[in-house]
């Protein structure tokens, strides 16, 4: 719970030291900045590689994956035409959306077809799904004892000769706590309801934790390259990203992002939706990653990243 505070701990080093630097203690100064960046390293919050990853014409075997909390719960027209639009001019090979439910995912699905026939729609309806431009093998849900309300699609993809692991993942919140208790910030009116939302918070990583486990224990036996895309509802420097880091996978915006990225902006901006990458018998090499703004059509941001794939 504590790397929630990393940020704007960050943010107080930051004004802090150019306190000090004003007043010309530069030593001081000087230490307190080279303890923000080891923090900021250590919890991978704001990457700085403007202009170190680019987008590079002459590769011929990639793969482009988008994920997108759209947070479709009511039906509208409108907003149903402007997410597909925008998912069409991304033209992602593999495109995986979180929170589409029932009141919109049919149309939505509907939209999508023409250029991404392979779907996990065909075979679930229960609002979180992969759409591909190629065959999506042995497709099937993990984790769905540990909390009914968030779910893992594990799937594999195979482009250019490479077979790829697929992880679609909206991980337990910690709005919902142990899964049952619904309850958001803006609902904290007291030091007790305080408490109550905190210890949902500590709750639900335990749940992370226990689902980021499952994702382990599976790839155990693969040693195909992996992408693990989705709404992870935590931050960078938590425990359940750890051990994703642990086993291999690499955070695509904080190797080839620039600036804070958060995902979402209410109550607090965070980064809390990634794009992960983890090689195998195959080589993939991360070429470009960007974060495209909902503009109000979700409260999640969109993420998206090319990938090379190169044969060993």
């Amino acid at each position: 719970m504590t790397v929630l505070f990393l940020p704007w701990i960050l943010c107080l080093l930051v004004l802090v030291a150019v306190g000090f630097a004003a007043r010309r203690w530069f030593r001081t100064a000087g230490l307190l900045v080279l303890a923000t960046l080891l923090l900021n390293w250590w919890g991978h919050v704001v990457p700085f590689n403007c202009g170190i990853v680019q987008q590079n014409d002459t590769v011929q075997n990639r793969i482009k994956v988008m994920t997108w909390n759209i947070e479709a719960s009511e039906y509208d027209s409108i907003k149903v035409e402007t997410l597909c639009r925008i998912i069409h001019e991304q033209d992602a090979d593999v495109v995986f959306l979180a929170e589409d439910f029932y009141a919109c995912c049919d149309q939505i699905d509907a939209r999508l077809r023409s250029r991404y026939p392979y779907t996990s729609h065909d075979h679930c309806n229960d609002s979180h799904y992969f759409y591909s431009k190629y065959p999506l093998k042995h497709w099937r849900w993990i984790a769905r004892d540990i909390d009914s309300r968030s779910v893992i699609i594990r799937s594999c993809v195979e482009k250019d000769g490479t077979q790829i692991d697929l992880y679609g993942c909206h991980l337990s919140s910690n709005n919902y706590g142990d899964g049952t208790v619904q309850m958001y910030p803006s609902q904290i009116s007291g030091v007790s309801s305080l408490v109550n939302y905190a210890t949902g918070i500590s709750q639900a990583q335990q749940l992370r934790n226990a689902e980021i486990q499952v994702i382990c224990d599976s790839l155990a036996t693969s040693s195909n390259p992996c992408l693990c895309i989705g709404d992870m509802n935590d931050v960078s420097g938590s425990s359940p990203l750890g051990m994703l880091r642990d086993i291999g996978f690499r955070d695509a915006w904080w190797e080839g992002g620039c600036g804070y990225g958060a995902t979402i902006h209410k109550p607090l901006p965070y980064r809390i939706d990634y794009i992960l990458y983890r090689n195998g018998s195959g080589n993939i090499v991360l070429l470009d990653v960007d974060k495209i703004d909902s503009n109000g059509l979700s409260d999640h941001d969109a993420m998206v990243a090319t990938f090379a794939i190169n044969k060993k």
